[in-house]
């Protein structure tokens, strides 16, 4: 069986130490524990399928990695409660003719 094998970079260990990531092969998404080096089967032994099934999930763990990286992202302010979708529902739900409709 082929395999993934990924390190992660030293100035990002400690924030995604323990962390899941969803990877895709067979098309299905397999969970993959990361510690320092993270390591899932590609579930083949042709080249040719694991070359392909391992560019999908070096794909995905890329954007987890940049994500990681990234940091929180804060939401820009809204200053409309109405524009927010929660905000027009609640609206709607407290002037509806039916108290008991939700």
């Amino acid at each position: 069986m082929r395999c993934f094998h990924v390190k992660l970079p030293a100035h990002l260990v400690n924030r995604g130490k323990g962390k899941t990531v969803a990877l895709p092969v067979e098309g299905k998404d397999y969970p993959v524990k990361i510690d320092q080096h993270g390591k899932a089967s590609l579930r083949t032994r042709d080249w040719r399928e694991a070359t392909a099934r391992l560019a999908e999930a070096w794909a995905q763990f890329a954007a987890f990695r940049d994500a990681m990286q990234r940091g929180t992202q804060r939401l820009p302010p809204n200053d409309d409660p109405d524009d927010r979708p929660s905000g027009g529902m609640f609206r709607d739900s407290m002037t509806s003719s039916n108290p008991a409709q939700c």
